[in-house]
């Protein structure tokens, strides 16, 4: 039988248009609706018998109509069967006033006024548009600069805009260290955190979502959020990214199936993000490590035998001059002797990476902040395995007496040349800041701050004091153990 032969009545046509799934209106030249089928209910949450006789811009959005009239007017004077708005983001308006995504084709009906309107919703359609859309966003955020905290915010933000809901939180877990570690970040910000961390606690806290995600259908507590709430783990097969969490207003439908599974294929795809950053993040500090290390070979190899050798000849030279000539040279050789240690210095700065919570990043920091008030950077010198020796508490007071030093030599000095000097050997840390200012104050006189740097070396067993420097201006010492 071929589809010329078959025999489709208005009974047949008529159960076709009640079965279909897509919401069928038929609409008059004046806009009137005539019919409309039970999908109707299902797409837009309206009863046939609602629309019928209704004006069909109740389901068009209010700011639209205007412009949607004037398209309306121009169908009708020269009707032909064609989708609507192609290639333009459809909207129809719900019984409830929220907009759903549409598809509509417009169909005129031989032999009468009537046009038939075939509207599809897209949801499921534009919700995955949208799932693949914020999943390249955050991946290409997090490859393009691999900030963690703003990738959190993003993916917080994301979250909240893919399921509909009020309020999204990205909790870290407490073991969590390093830039992942942050405090709750909420989205909007305007939202208590509390509410949305006492109901993740009512959905089993961290025991429950390292099994996987959990939907609570409304917050028992009213203290809490109040309504639906969804949270799922953002992990990799090796790492956990803490738990990404939505939240929608009491009242509002919960979340089914699929929003948990979109949820899930989100935070999945924001760990992978996540863990390629990380990746990414290794090599680059591989790639400066060995580059690094091929320099501190070079110095070692190369530079500093090369100054040994020139200290060598000047001494060597120094013997069949005059008396006279002889002290300059001697020092020459001392000034060689310094540069040597400086070179050592920072081959082994070189060889132990760029960590900027090592101790010397810290202390080049510090010289570069005194830089500003004094208007030149002061020499900084530093000998030995500091980084690796002077640790946690110790490093912290080293810090905090060289920042305090630099910034009374900035005060009260009027030094036009300020050199910091740390040394550290197998029993001791010493500090020692000397400037070429108007020297230490006459008389009992001291700040608080010189007291501070006292007391720092007192508690562990040191040793510090202020006094003249043997060429003018003035000297800090501060001495420690190790132990």
């Amino acid at each position: 039988m071929t589809p010329s032969d078959l025999d489709v009545d208005a009974a047949m046509l008529g159960a076709l248009v009640r079965e279909v799934p897509d919401a069928v209106v038929l609409i008059d030249q004046i806009g009137t609706i005539q019919y409309a089928n039970p999908a109707l209910e299902v797409v837009l949450g309206y009863a046939p018998e609602d629309l019928v006789g209704r004006n069909y811009e109740v389901l068009v959005p209010e700011h639209l109509r205007a412009a949607h009239a004037a398209h309306h007017m121009r169908f009708a004077a020269r009707p032909t069967a064609r989708p609507m708005g192609a290639s333009l983001p459809l909207r129809a308006r719900r019984r409830d006033g929220s907009l759903v995504p549409v598809e509509v084709s417009l169909v005129p009906l031989r032999g009468s006024e009537l046009v038939a309107a075939f509207v599809r919703d897209t949801s499921d359609r534009q919700r995955l548009v949208e799932r693949l859309a914020a999943t390249n966003q955050v991946s290409t955020e997090i490859l393009a600069n691999g900030d963690h905290r703003y990738v959190r915010h993003l993916t917080t933000r994301l979250a909240r805009l893919l399921l509909d809901a009020d309020a999204a939180v990205h909790l870290s877990e407490p073991e969590e260290t390093g830039p992942e570690a942050d405090p709750t970040l909420v989205d909007p910000p305007d939202v208590a955190p509390g509410a949305l961390i006492a109901a993740f606690d009512e959905v089993g806290g961290w025991d429950a979502i390292r099994s996987g995600p959990a939907i609570l259908p409304a917050a028992a507590d009213r203290e809490a959020a109040s309504g639906p709430f969804l949270a799922v783990p953002v992990r990799t097969s090796e790492h956990r990214y803490g738990a990404l969490a939505v939240w929608r207003a009491e009242g509002r439908r919960g979340f089914d199936g699929d929003d948990r599974e979109a949820l899930v294929q989100f935070a999945d795809s924001c760990a992978v993000s996540i863990e390629l950053a990380r990746a990414r993040g290794e090599l680059e500090r591989m790639a400066v490590l060995e580059d690094h290390d091929r320099i501190a070979r070079d110095l070692h190899d190369m530079v500093i035998q090369r100054v040994f050798a020139v200290a060598l000849h000047l001494e060597a030279a120094s013997a069949q001059l005059q008396p006279s000539a002889v002290g300059p040279i001697r020092d020459a050789v001392t000034s060689l002797d310094q540069v040597i240690r400086d070179l050592r210095s920072s081959i082994f700065g070189l060889r132990n990476g760029t960590d900027l919570r090592s101790l010397r990043a810290r202390l080049e920091a510090e010289v570069q902040v005194a830089r500003r008030g004094l208007g030149y950077p002061p020499q900084l010198r530093v000998s030995g395995p500091v980084d690796t020796i002077v640790v946690d508490g110790l490093a912290d007071d080293a810090v905090a007496v060289v920042r305090e030093a630099l910034a009374n030599v900035v005060r009260h000095s009027g030094a036009s040349e300020v050199e910091v000097s740390v040394a550290v050997d197998d029993e001791r840390l010493s500090l020692r800041v000397t400037d070429d200012g108007i020297g230490p104050p006459d008389g009992p006189g001291r700040g608080d701050g010189l007291r501070n740097i006292v007391a720092r070396a007192s508690r562990r067993g040191g040793c510090a004091g202020l006094g003249p420097a043997p060429g003018g201006g003035a000297v800090l010492e501060w001495s420690v153990p190790l132990a």
